[in-house]
């Protein structure tokens, strides 16, 4: 793995080596990888899981507190420009004015607040080829030791249902490992050697995401994989063909889309699925419901799922067993912080859409440029079904990393125009 490259900044570069010589910059990363369950599932009420997951939660924060500070003036006035991206930690510590459970919202969005900026901070301090070699050895770590896990140790990687590694739980494991596997492909490494172990590392994601038995990872990397190479195309084209060929595949794809959902039962059956998706259905209506009462500023955030005491008890009892998710990212946002939320994500991504379009024929990072938009459709697509919208998980990291990357990549092509 090649050594990370660093932001250029007014003093003398600090060696990547100084950073990551005892993976110190890999803790929080590897964390927000792992989501926090430290070898057990995420929902495990036991109180020595609590409190290990306390723990390892304090670690992480004070790590990323550490990094953050030592670059705050860059920091600081990243975040100042990055309004959109401030917005949801910012909305997040608000809320504990309103919170069904004010303590909660109050740490929890001062720990989202700490893990946003330093996604600041990795931009920062990283050049784009940086951040991908730094996702690549974290993929470099939590691939391969998934993999062990679930061979050698399988009461804690693996479940009857599938693999899960060192991820909380099998859809989340792959749909990081499917973003690990799009850094792979979108990443440009400058040796033999580097090629070579790239290709023993897509191998092992693929089998990792296969053993997942998630039929969610599974349509998530084949759409990963077609849009990838769909831009990748587009991006070699002349800029009229290009955008001929996307206004084109709109109205292919909705029509698509409408037939999936014509015949969503028997394909869903087809894979193994029932139609209510795993009683999805069943939990978002109920989550809907709770919505509706408080729609403008939610219940808090992180304040809603409490089992059976707290307000998600009418929807744990409609579904039957313990949720702490509504199974939507969507409406995960609108339950805690309102529509406030759901607006906020609407123009993070309206925003990054613009500036994709910007930079997508013009940036001289073209390769990342995809990467940015692939990792934010992606994260669009596995939330329908999964929640990630603002926790403290690898694939929110991502999203937040692609959001500011496009930004910057179309920062640059204005600056040159």
């Amino acid at each position: 793995m090649p050594a990370l490259a660093e932001s250029p900044v007014a003093r003398p570069p600090i060696a990547i080596s100084k950073l990551v010589r005892t993976w110190f910059i890999l803790l929080p990363l590897l964390y927000y990888a792992n989501g926090g369950s430290i070898g057990t599932a995420a929902t495990s009420s036991s109180e020595s899981s609590s409190r290990t997951h306390q723990i390892a939660l304090l670690t992480v924060s004070v790590i990323c507190f550490t990094l953050i500070v030592k670059r705050f003036p860059a920091v600081f006035a990243a975040s100042l420009r990055m309004k959109l991206i401030i917005a949801l930690p910012v909305l997040a510590l608000l809320s504990c004015a309103w919170s069904v459970d004010p303590r909660q919202s109050l740490i929890s969005g001062i720990t989202l607040l700490c893990f946003t900026l330093f996604a600041i901070y990795l931009t920062e301090t990283f050049t784009t080829d940086g951040q991908l070699d730094l996702i690549m050895l974290t993929g470099a770590v939590a691939v391969p030791a998934s993999i062990v896990l679930a061979l050698l140790v399988p009461s804690i990687g693996a479940t009857s249902a599938g693999w899960r590694g060192i991820f909380a739980h099998k859809q989340q494991c792959a749909g990081a490992v499917t973003l690990f596997l799009v850094t792979a492909i979108h990443w440009k490494p400058k040796h033999a050697l580097a090629r070579q172990l790239r290709a023993v590392y897509v191998v092992l994601c693929l089998v990792l995401i296969i053993m997942s038995q998630s039929r969610t990872g599974w349509l998530l990397t084949l759409f990963a994989l077609t849009l990838s190479g769909a831009l990748w195309l587009l991006q070699k084209l002349p800029a009229k063909d290009s955008l001929f060929l996307a206004f084109t595949a709109v109205p292919v794809v909705g029509g698509l889309v409408y037939l999936f959902s014509l015949l969503a039962s028997l394909i869903l059956t087809t894979v193994g699925k029932d139609p209510t998706l795993n009683e999805r259905t069943v939990i978002w209506a109920a989550a809907w419901d709770a919505i509706i009462q408080r729609p403008l500023l939610g219940y808090g955030y992180e304040a809603f799922w409490k089992g059976l005491h707290g307000a998600s008890t009418n929807i744990v009892l409609i579904a039957g067993w313990t949720l702490f998710q509504a199974q939507s990212g969507y409406l995960d946002l609108w339950l805690q912080m309102g529509v406030l939320a759901v607006a906020a994500l609407a123009l993070m991504t309206l925003q990054a859409g613009t500036n994709a379009v910007r930079s997508f024929q013009r940036s001289s990072h073209s390769s990342f440029v995809r990467w940015c938009i692939v990792v934010i459709l992606c994260n669009l697509v596995y939330n329908i079904g999964e929640s990630d919208f603002g926790y403290l998980r690898i694939l929110w990291l991502l999203f937040v990393l692609a959001c500011i990357g496009l930004k910057k990549q179309a920062g640059a092509v204005l600056s040159d125009s």
